[in-house]
């Protein structure tokens, strides 16, 4: 993650759409659960929390990892 910049603003978000967009395809076609838990890093970070915990889900959905196990 890049500590240098505020990445929960609206311009950010607007920045990194493109990758959004990548990312929900990708999680779709090869659902590789490290993967998927890696990649809600920058959703969270960007304040979209619900995308990040969604993605959490799929990453449970196909196997448990160390990041998406719950209690």
């Amino acid at each position: 993650m890049d500590y240098g910049h505020d990445l929960d603003t609206d311009e950010m978000r607007e920045g990194f759409a493109p990758w959004f967009h990548g990312l929900d395809v990708v999680s779709e076609r090869d659902p590789v659960p490290e993967s998927l838990a890696a990649m809600a890093r920058l959703p969270r970070a960007c304040g979209r929390h619900e995308s990040s915990l969604a993605l959490c889900d799929r990453a449970g959905a196909v196997d448990r990892v160390m990041w998406t196990a719950r209690k």
